[in-house]
């Protein structure tokens, strides 16, 4: 289940967040660091880009997908039937309550890039 959240979680942060936000957010969170006095920035920039867009949605995917459907083929050693079908209906229920809880149809509420003071440099706000 954890891998499942962290590929939704994945996608909603491409999605929502994006890449040039996840960057300013960096080096806003950074600026100002002993040795760091314009921020942190991402390194190697092609690798972290390829992480965020690519490997990281694929892997969480298809090893959430390799563990259910190995779980599926070989069940706990030792468990009752019934305790299994317990924990397959509390899973199910996981999963109904992730996707009904994530359909959100309103307006996000993360303001412009532009428009964020919080990844400004001193000498623009006062500008």
């Amino acid at each position: 289940f954890l891998l499942v959240i962290c590929f939704i979680e994945s996608i909603i942060f491409n999605i929502d967040f994006g890449w040039e936000r996840l960057e300013k957010a960096l080096q806003s969170a950074t600026r100002g660091l002993v040795g760091l006095p314009e921020g942190r920035s991402l390194f190697p920039k092609y690798l972290c880009r390829l992480d965020f867009h690519f490997t990281v949605p694929v892997m969480t995917f298809g090893l959430a997908l390799f563990t259910f459907v190995n779980d599926l083929q070989t069940p706990y050693e030792g468990y009752p039937s019934g305790l299994l079908a317990f924990g397959w209906t509390l899973l199910a229920l996981f999963f109904a309550t992730l996707f009904v809880t994530m359909w959100k149809t309103e307006q996000g509420q993360l303001p412009p890039i532009e428009d964020d003071d919080k990844f400004k440099v001193e000498e623009e706000i006062v500008a």
